[in-house]
């Protein structure tokens, strides 16, 4: 009775080796498959036409003229938010200047 016991528990360690190396075969050929990059991805071409920031430029512009020509203000909401699209325009156009850079 004893060499059965032992015969079972050790086909059972056995299997759990064989699933456990499956497992770690398989884990290890999913990893390395999808480590794998293509040799070279070709960038893609700018787009044609304005970029968003040109357009951001744009509409920020656009902005600034229609607050200026607003009502006065009105509890200093106008002008803050003249400040704020003044501020967003001088950082666009910061950005425009870095990306010619670059």
């Amino acid at each position: 009775m004893l060499d059965t016991f032992r015969s079972s528990s050790a086909s059972k360690t056995l299997a759990t080796l064989l699933v456990l190396a499956g497992v770690l075969l398989f884990g290890f050929y999913a990893g390395h498959a999808s480590a794998a990059a293509p040799a070279h991805t070709p960038t893609p071409a700018p787009p044609k036409g304005p970029s968003h920031l040109e357009k951001a430029i744009d509409f920020l512009n656009k902005a600034k003229t229609e607050l200026e020509a607003a009502d006065p203000d009105r509890g200093g909401n106008r002008t803050e938010a003249l400040r704020l699209v003044t501020d967003a325009a001088i950082h666009v156009e910061k950005a425009l200047r870095f990306q010619d850079k670059h």
